[in-house]
């Protein structure tokens, strides 16, 4: 796998990413899936069995945010109790202020948390 800024991985890349951040062993990819010793499948970017448990022993936060098209990302953020204050502007429209160092998107709540996970453990070049 080549260098590739980590809050751009996706797949099993970013599944890759995951069990290098985990200093997994045995890790190998068959049939466009990590598998680890060849037993089981490992997905922690899409499913919730594999990702859920780095989620919440890790600490990441997680916010739907609308980009102003309509279209729904997700946030994530490690490291504190909650995300920077939010507040609602004049037009009732809600106005989040992020550490923007710290927030990572993705376009599912499993991928923008495994990004922060993955920038968390080994920096923003994975």
């Amino acid at each position: 796998m080549t260098e590739q800024e980590a809050s751009e991985l996706t797949g099993v890349h970013l599944d890759m990413a995951v069990a290098k951040a985990m200093k997994l062993e045995n890790v190998s990819v068959h049939g466009g899936r990590l598998w680890i010793g060849g037993k089981r499948p490992f997905d922690p970017s899409t499913h919730w069995g594999d990702g859920g448990p780095i989620i919440e022993r890790e600490k990441i936060n997680l916010i739907a945010v609308d980009e102003s098209i309509g279209k729904i990302v997700w946030a994530a953020e490690q490291g504190s109790t909650s995300f920077s204050a939010s507040s609602f502007s004049y037009d009732g429209e809600p106005v989040i202020n992020f550490a923007k160092i710290s927030v990572v998107f993705g376009p599912t709540p499993l991928i923008a948390a495994m990004r922060c996970f993955v920038i968390a453990k080994l920096g923003r070049e994975a």
